[in-house]
């Protein structure tokens, strides 16, 4: 007789894993900071530091507007420069 939860049958049993929360890069946070000071909106951020060897993080986001979209593109482009840094590539 078992005591405790029932065991799920089969390959789908639940796991109690929960992900590692990922710290970003400074330079990362002051990017998302101006875009969302722009008001983006669908704002992700991809790690690619196991997947890729041309970049780190990748920051997506949209806006409503083509002109809100060169907004955030700029405002991306001078907070990174602020840091010192340069995007390798920026779309919008």
């Amino acid at each position: 007789m078992r005591i405790g939860r029932p065991r799920q049958a089969g390959c789908m049993a639940k796991t109690d894993k929960r992900r590692k929360q990922v710290r970003l890069p400074g330079q990362v946070v002051h990017a998302v900071r101006a875009a969302e000071d722009k008001k983006a909106t669908d704002l992700v951020v991809l790690d690619l530091r196991k997947a890729a060897g041309f970049t780190d993080f990748f920051v997506i986001s949209s806006g409503t507007n083509p002109r809100q979209v060169s907004a955030i593109a700029d405002s991306v482009k001078a907070a990174l420069a602020d840091e010192g840094v340069k995007p390798a590539h920026v779309e919008g």
